[in-house]
């Protein structure tokens, strides 16, 4: 682990060294998270990356902090843990209309188009972490032969709840903004609320698998969605780590 300060109160945590083990994903998230409960009157927030952890501190760091943190992180990588985290089926409608990316991708051959979505609907992804909005997360576990790569001319406005594919990444756009990756479809269901705490339905660790439902259904959901989240679990799992 390699620590690094940055500005008066924030420390960037590089655990590079660790990122090829097995679970890294979930070990780097728990770890992050037991930090700001280790240290609940000065930490403001954590924010993690595909191997660092940033964590932002209330007050200006000092050595006394510093050493502190250190001891915590030599103590809590010693020691083996056990978790809980969850299965996900979440509804996605494919229509073209929604996936024009795919579309334009495989220059309007339907046969191309229909082979990869029945590819991707197999699959069975994993939530890494989150990044670029409040609420967006970065799924792995694309195939490489799905890999697509960002767009070379971003779009102004993706839909809130956009499901969509950049490079090796697949992600769901928790709100309507600008983007780069290539929309594959769209799911009603909301994974992030702010008046919510947290925030985030899901965390890293979770599996997800997409399933193809109607335009027609994804449109009455929109107007009109009182589904509880717990309809989307399938099951939970147990992890050592």
């Amino acid at each position: 682990m390699k620590l690094k300060i940055f500005g008066d109160n924030t420390v960037i945590l590089n655990f590079q060294d660790k990122s090829k083990e097995k679970n890294f994903i979930i070990w780097k998230f728990e770890i992050a998270k037991s930090i700001v409960e280790q240290f609940p009157n000065i930490c403001e927030d954590f924010i993690l990356t595909a191997y660092e952890i940033t964590i932002i501190f209330k007050t200006k760091i000092d050595l006394d902090l510093i050493n502190h943190l250190n001891k915590f992180i030599r103590v809590y990588e010693k020691n083996k843990k056990k978790i809980i985290r969850s299965s996900w089926k979440i509804p996605v409608c494919f229509d073209p209309i929604y996936s024009e990316d795919i579309l334009i991708h495989f220059k309007n051959n339907f046969n191309l188009y229909n082979i990869f979505l029945k590819k991707f609907i197999r699959c069975t992804f994993q939530v890494n972490h989150y990044g670029f909005l409040p609420g967006f997360f970065y799924l792995s576990g694309l195939p490489k032969n799905l890999h697509l790569p960002r767009k070379s001319s971003p779009s102004k406005s993706v839909e809130k709840g956009t499901l969509a594919i950049g490079e090796s990444n697949v992600g769901v756009y928790p709100q309507t903004s600008p983007g780069g990756w290539n929309k594959i479809g769209k799911t009603y269901v909301p994974f992030f609320d702010k008046k919510n705490n947290p925030p985030n339905v899901l965390v890293p660790g979770d599996k997800i698998n997409f399933f193809s439902i109607s335009i027609d259904e994804l449109e009455s959901k929109l107007i009109d969605f009182s589904d509880s989240m717990n309809k989307f679990k399938l099951n939970s799992f147990e992890i050592i780590y």
